[in-house]
């Protein structure tokens, strides 16, 4: 977060909250709270410096518990209307990775759960609750995460790190790459609030390319959950096989009827069949899911048979499936939030060079290949076309002809 920056002298200074005015009352209650950011910062050895402050929208954090300040900031997204309104009949995609994780451990079957300083945004308070020796709070040290994940899983245990997707995966990447993709350790990096969700938050906090840079390594396996069964399904299987893996999760937040979302497959390895079709297949992973049955629906509705293909793990692709569904399909559609370059789009595109196929028109729909800021998530889907309304009118456009008109 670049809101708060504490001075080795402990003073608090207001640098930018979220590209909004910060209104009085805030800033009041902000003040409440300096004392307690203070001796945290004192006590953790994690005071920034003021001579280190240069541009303010470069500026991370000065690490400092969460459970201090969160909910000042969480009480004025809320009031600025920038915050996610969650129902009470909701699932929540991290209760989905905690409530897995404790079946897990009420089993017998021990890990070790290591938080960068992202205990209460994660939602894995309740582990170290009920089983504190399973529970290690690292602060804002994702590089040193690496290090002890790494340390650990060499002892035998299995190990998962969890934390904003950003800062797990690229400010610990040299780590990443070179002691638990080399050494293929038993350890799971879960990435939160990865694609556009987050935009409001500023550049720092979009990881437009995690895919992009994850799927490079050697040894890794890359999961992108669409519903609160893929998660559980998605650690089981994390449970029964050894290696490094990442856990992409996009917006956490689900409606109770996204609980399940029809896949006729167990096999997370295969791609999961959501909608059958012919002419149009549409290949989607993660939170896009949805668009994609939204659009193949409003596609079909109009006559056009239009299949959906969902990736819950990304990498390895299953291209068995996928060259199956091309030999119906004249246009292929990939829906993701995730820059062009690297993510679905990338890796469709480099199946059909590889197998020389060049008689379907790709069609990808991705987030901006720049970093998107101060936009809500609606916002942002709306600005890059990642809507089943958008979708499926670029395809009918597309199957029209040339001197087709947009709607």
């Amino acid at each position: 977060m670049h809101s708060i920056v504490a001075t080795s002298s402990a003073k608090l200074v207001l640098v930018r909250l979220f590209g909004r005015r910060i209104e009085s009352n805030l800033i009041r209650r902000l003040a409440e709270q300096h004392a307690a950011l203070g001796q945290l910062a004192r006590e953790r050895g994690r005071a920034c410096h003021g001579s280190d402050l240069r541009r303010a929208d470069h500026i991370a954090a000065c690490s400092i518990d969460h459970n201090v300040w969160w909910p000042v900031v969480r009480s004025f997204r809320v009031q600025s209307g920038a915050a996610h309104t969650v129902s009470s009949q909701s699932l929540d995609l991290r209760s989905a990775f905690t409530a897995a994780l404790m079946t897990k451990a009420k089993a017998g079957d021990a890990f070790t759960l290591i938080s960068v300083d992202s205990k209460t945004s994660s939602h894995v308070e309740q582990i170290e609750t009920d089983y504190p020796a399973y529970f290690l709070n690292l602060g804002v040290m994702e590089q040193c995460a690496a290090g002890v994940a790494a340390g650990l899983a060499s002892c035998g245990h299995k190990v998962f790190v969890v934390g904003i997707a950003s800062f797990v995966t690229m400010r610990a990447y040299e780590q990443i790459r070179t002691v638990l993709s080399h050494g293929n350790y038993d350890v799971k990096v879960v990435g939160l609030w990865s694609g556009l969700y987050y935009t409001f938050q500023g550049h720092t906090h979009v990881p437009h390319e995690d895919i992009s840079i994850m799927r490079t390594l050697d040894n890794v396996s890359i999961y992108c959950p669409s519903s609160y069964l893929d998660m559980h399904n998605i650690v089981d299987r994390l449970f029964a096989e050894r290696g490094f893996s990442y856990v992409r999760v996009e917006n956490p937040f689900l409606s109770a009827s996204w609980r399940a979302h029809g896949g006729e497959s167990s096999d997370l390895g295969r791609l999961q069949v959501a909608r059958r079709g012919r002419r149009v297949t549409i290949v989607s992973t993660g939170r896009s899911l949805f668009v994609a049955i939204e659009a193949a629906d409003l596609l079909n509705d109009k006559g056009i048979s239009c299949g959906v293909l969902n990736a819950i793990r990304l990498w390895p692709f299953d291209e068995v499936t996928l060259l199956a569904a091309l030999k119906t399909t004249d246009i292929l559609v990939t829906v993701e939030e995730h820059g062009r370059i690297g993510g679905l789009a990338s890796i469709v595109s480099e199946i059909l060079v590889h197998h020389g196929i060049d008689n379907v028109r790709h069609l990808p729909f991705t987030g901006s290949s720049k970093y998107p800021s101060n936009l809500t998530y609606q916002d942002a889907l709306d600005r890059f076309g990642l809507t089943g309304d958008k979708i499926s009118s670029a395809v009918a456009r597309l199957i029209a002809g040339p001197g087709a008109r947009a709607d």
